[in-house]
Order: C-alpha cells, then structure tokens, then sequence
C-alpha cells in the first residue's frame, strides 16, 4: 500500500512539474516604442476581448504602421498560437507550424503567433523573440503577447495553446499543449469544410 502512494505522489508531483515549466505568469510588460523592422515581430498595441462568439480583436505596430487582427485576418481561416522562447513543447512544434503556414497559406489560412515571454521589459521580450524568429525560420508573422491578450482569450494559463478561427472570425476550436504537424492540418481541414 505504501509502495502505491509513493507511486502516485510521484506521478502527480512529476505532472505538476511539467505543468508548471511550461504555466505563463500573468505580469504585463511595460510599454516600447521599439519594432523590429528585419522581422515579423511586431508589438502589441492593444487587445480587446471577444464580443458574441467572435475572436479577441487586437492591435499591433508594423513598420509605423497600426494593423487590426480582425481587418488582417478579414475572410481568412486563422491558427493563433500562444508560445514563448522558453517553453520546450512550444520550441518543439514550430516547424511544424510553419510548414502549416506555407502550406495552408495557399488555401486562406493565416498562422500568427502570440509570443508571451516571462521578462517585464519590452524590449528584451521583442529582441528575444526576434532573435529566435530569425535563428529558427518562423516565416509567420508574431506579436509580442501581453496578459491583456491573454485575457481577450479567455486568460492563458499554459503555452502552447492554439486558436483556430474560422473565417467569419469565431474561435472554433481551442487546444491546449503541443500538436503535431498531421494534427493541425487535420483540425484545419475540419474548420474549412
């Protein structure tokens, strides 16, 4: 009997761990004014929750430029993905996410990503993500998340969690924890019929 709690306290200490390595604290950055312009890594403006069944709008900063989620992603099926640097699952499953995004592209599908980074500092945030954008490739554009875009989406508690969203702009389908390349095509699929 003693053999069998030691067992289960270990598993359940174990998943606790693992749950937590990859848990999102909810502090909010503080604000920048600095963009990377040799990326598409682009900072949060502003973020508004969801209204009826429709997605979380939100706004970001483009070469000077303020572009809307809902305006950039009008008429086109959507896979957000919530992630960070710092999060082995998330590291994990973005090649295949950008094998997703030049994949489906061609069928009107946008990947964007919503990096939430464990720093306070912006700009540290910004050139992390950058950096990682460039060494690994992303090809898709990402935003640096904030916990107001945390909470237009029902509060993030643990990355990676993926969003698709039709295109009439409703979250359809959420998923949390990392996925397969055949997984995310397959929900897609789903999503377009």
């Amino acid at each position: 009997m003693k053999t069998h709690k030691f067992f289960y306290l270990s598993t359940l200490l174990a998943a606790v761990i693992l749950l937590a390595a990859c848990s999102k604290d909810n502090k909010e950055p503080q604000q920048s004014n600095t963009v990377s312009t040799d990326t598409k890594v682009f900072m949060l403006i502003s973020a508004a929750k969801p209204v009826g069944k429709k997605a979380g709008d939100f706004v970001w900063s483009q070469n000077g430029q303020q572009v809307r989620f809902s305006e950039y992603t009008k008429g086109k099926y959507v896979l957000l993905n919530f992630w960070g640097t710092w999060c082995p699952p998330c590291r994990r499953e973005l090649p295949d996410l950008v094998s997703v995004a030049k994949e489906m592209e061609p069928k009107g599908l946008v990947v964007i990503g919503a990096a939430l980074e464990r720093t306070q500092d912006v700009n540290e945030a910004l050139n992390t993500v950058a950096e990682f954008w460039k060494s690994n490739q992303l090809y898709y554009p990402v935003v640096i998340g904030t916990g107001e875009l945390a909470d237009a989406y029902g509060g993030i508690e643990a990355v990676p969690t993926t969003f698709l969203i039709n295109n009439k702009g409703e979250i359809v389908k959420s998923i949390e924890g990392a996925r397969s390349k055949e997984d995310f095509i397959t929900e897609i699929n789903l999503m377009m019929k």
